[in-house]
């Protein structure tokens, strides 16, 4: 959920390849010891999602991650730090196991160009990816954004989100639309119907914002970057 001029901190220096997943999505499943995303270009997905290092030490994509096997449907990846697993299911897949690892080649080509290093082939954390480490300490916030996770298909199609960071002096982040759309369907369809998120609850402060809140956590879902 990022896009110019609020980029992802992960976001690659020189194309919008993160912001652009969104693009790919269909569903988001969770299970007890994965999460499966469901996309109509699974290879795609995890070319923008996979670790590179650039030349200024700088990430793009996500620390840790690894590809870890892949059939004619589904990509397996591994996220180190952390133990846990994604599947990327392609909707449409392809007739065999070979077919499918050369669009993955063909989706990852660019990760060799421009002296990036393609860490997502290496079996351990390299030095660079381990000064994220702070980024995988379970927060306050931790359930209400894994829960956002999950719902951020539909998110997508209605309200068409982008993250935007807390202010230096504190108070909330805040998610607001990119197409101007009212943030209340999104709260009642957050806390008040069958997709909610258990035990949120959304409570408008006027007719362009109001707060998502969870425990002690809350985000702001806001019609402007505020």
């Amino acid at each position: 959920m990022s896009g110019d001029p609020y980029p992802h901190e992960w976001e690659h220096p020189t194309k919008p390849a993160m912001g652009s997943i969104r693009c790919y999505l269909n569903w988001i499943i969770p299970h007890r010891d994965s999460v499966e995303i469901h996309t109509n270009t699974a290879c795609r997905v995890a070319s923008r999602m996979l670790p590179l290092l650039h030349r200024d030490a700088r990430i793009s994509g996500i620390p840790g991650l690894r590809l870890v096997d892949f059939g004619k449907q589904r990509l397996r990846l591994h996220h180190l730090p952390t133990g846990a697993r994604l599947d990327l299911v392609d909707a449409d897949g392809c007739d065999n196991r070979r077919d499918m690892g050369r669009i993955l080649s063909l989706e990852t080509a660019w990760h060799h160009k421009d002296n990036t290093e393609a860490l997502w082939s290496r079996r351990d954390l390299s030095r660079e990816e381990r000064a994220y480490d702070q980024h995988w300490v379970a927060a306050p916030c931790t359930p209400l954004r894994s829960s956002l996770l999950v719902r951020v298909a539909w998110l997508v199609w209605k309200f068409w989100p982008v993250w935007k960071a807390a202010p230096p002096a504190g108070s909330y982040e805040r998610l607001f639309s990119t197409r101007g759309r009212s943030p209340h369907a999104a709260g009642e369809f957050l806390a008040a119907t069958e997709a909610r998120i258990p035990g949120a609850s959304y409570q408008p402060r006027d007719e362009k914002e109001g707060l998502l809140t969870l425990g002690s956590a809350g985000i702001v879902l806001s019609r402007s970057a505020g």
